[in-house]
């Protein structure tokens, strides 16, 4: 005969062996890309790629994260605690919460929570650009470190284990894993269209180019949020500067709680902050409204984000390799543009064909934005984790 505890012990394990458990423990990752005006933080099933939470800072276009970088070596390392650190301490306290009612609702069961992080400026923490001192570097990554680990303590928890990779490392990747799932040919040949634009030309599995306007000032404009905002710079605040556009930027602050003088604006604008401006005209280039509106009082915006994209077009042409040529016709070479610039490009048939102007009809783009971006950086930053975790213990 067997007692009520003996009963209640069979009756669990019937229940563990019949009973399909909802709740699996797992190892989970935590990865952060730090652009230079943009912060993302995922947390990704590290077993499955599932992406369970995302959270994202533009410091372009959101008032309570301008003035902070995801660049490490932004200013060559000072303030290293109001830029990259400043960006992941913010969103890993936001994600916090979200996490701790994902597993108090018994969707999920942390048995190891690790971090990556992919930052741009990386490669001057081991002084491999120029006129960054290497020391300076490693104590300003120590402190983003040490950063990151405190605002997970502060919520009780320790990460088991921290690396780190450079941002186009994991762009790269983010590639490989658009590339595996793209339901048309394979591209070769890349943009990652953000900040500037920087082209990528892959060959058999390797990198074979790598191009930026950033690189060289003499090839300027830069492509991207970068070269949007000094193009806007120069008409803002020209002679014949455009009141309605000036305007249109003055509410768009004055929604967020800032306003902004006609003064306060050219001092912003007129010199610095171009990265800034342009998240600001891309915003509202991107907004369906703006189609609404009577071309006149947008046509200036409109213009700007034309030339852009036709200058990325332009940059891609110069990294393209001559096309494959068939007894018939000339075989299109695909083409991605991954990015988070990619939104406006995509907000109207006018943008799209800006880019196509640059390229000629030989290429045929691909945007990757939005979600389907996000979703490739989560599902890069696994693969990239568990490769060097492998590497680190075999």
């Amino acid at each position: 005969m067997i007692n009520k505890t003996g009963f209640r012990r069979l009756l669990i394990c019937l229940l563990l062996v019949f009973v399909p458990v909802s709740v699996q423990a797992a190892d989970y990752l935590f990865a952060f890309l730090g652009g230079n005006a943009r912060g993302d933080l995922w947390l990704v099933d590290r077993a499955t790629g599932q992406v369970l939470l995302t959270e994202t800072a533009d410091s372009k276009t959101v008032a309570e994260y301008t003035g902070h970088y995801g660049n490490i070596a932004f200013h060559h390392f000072t303030d290293t605690d109001q830029h990259a650190g400043w960006l992941a301490d913010h969103l890993i306290r936001k994600a916090l919460p979200e996490l701790r009612r994902l597993e108090q609702s018994g969707q999920l069961e942390v048995t190891s929570l690790s971090f990556l992080y992919a930052l741009a400026g990386l490669n001057a923490v081991d002084g491999k650009a120029s006129g960054y001192d290497p020391v300076a570097g490693r104590q300003a990554l120590h402190q983003f470190e040490q950063t990151v680990d405190a605002a997970f303590q502060s919520d009780g928890r320790t990460i088991a284990a921290m690396y780190g990779v450079s941002d186009s490392k994991l762009i790269l990747k983010a590639m490989e894993v658009v590339r595996e799932t793209s339901a048309g040919p394979a591209a070769d040949l890349m943009v990652y269209a953000d900040t500037y634009a920087i082209g990528f030309y892959r060959h058999d599995g390797d990198l074979q180019i790598k191009e930026s306007f950033a690189d060289d000032p003499a090839r300027t404009p830069a492509g991207g949020f970068f070269q949007l905002g000094k193009n806007g710079s120069q008409t803002l605040f020209s002679d014949q500067g455009e009141e309605h556009l000036v305007e249109s930027v003055r509410q768009f602050w004055g929604k967020q709680g800032r306003h902004y003088t006609d003064e306060e604006l050219r001092q912003r604008y007129q010199d610095t902050n171009r990265n800034e401006l342009g998240g600001v005209l891309a915003e509202m280039g991107a907004n369906p409204l703006l189609w609404q509106l009577d071309d006149s009082d947008v046509s200036v915006l409109k213009q700007l984000v034309f030339e852009t994209a036709r200058d990325i077009g332009k940059m891609l042409s110069e990294l393209i390799p001559a096309p494959i040529e068939t007894a018939t016709a000339v075989q299109k070479q695909p083409l991605a543009i991954i990015g988070f610039y990619a939104d406006i490009l995509n907000a109207s048939p006018t943008f799209y064909q800006a880019l196509r102007s640059g390229l000629t009809d030989r290429y045929e783009p691909r945007l990757i934005h939005g979600g389907e971006l996000s979703w490739a950086l989560a599902r890069a930053a696994v693969r990239l984790f568990n490769t060097v975790d492998a590497v680190r213990y075999p």
